[in-house]
């Protein structure tokens, strides 16, 4: 009886513990834009860019324009991830259309900032 009593407190405890490290994952997933923000800095701390991107750009489809921004700006600068303006247009406009000035600023001056 006793081995069954550890064996689901251990059950137990090791679900608690997975769920409060993934809890921000969950929250992001559920539309929560500040855990998608926390979650995206730390992959881009411990160097991982490619999911840090990903996160933000969550958070942008949950109607951030502060990350739409970001993913513009990481695409247009090639921000330790591989430069495509077409990406970058694409989340400046989505920023744009959420209210950011200065992504609308770029969208109507893009020629000028485009000398590659």
């Amino acid at each position: 009886m006793n081995k069954y009593i550890y064996i689901v407190l251990f059950i137990i405890l090791y679900l608690i513990f997975y769920y409060t490290i993934h809890q921000d994952e969950y929250k992001c997933d559920a539309g929560h834009v500040y855990s998608c923000f926390v979650i995206a800095q730390q992959k881009a701390d411990n160097g991982y860019y490619d999911e840090s991107i990903n996160f933000l750009i969550k958070a942008c489809e949950f109607k951030s324009k502060e990350a739409c921004s970001i993913v513009a700006n990481a695409y247009f600068l090639g921000q330790k991830i591989k430069p495509d303006i077409k990406k970058a247009n694409e989340f400046y406009k989505k920023a744009c259309e959420l209210g950011d000035e200065d992504a609308c600023f770029y969208l109507r001056n893009k020629q000028l900032f485009i000398m590659r």
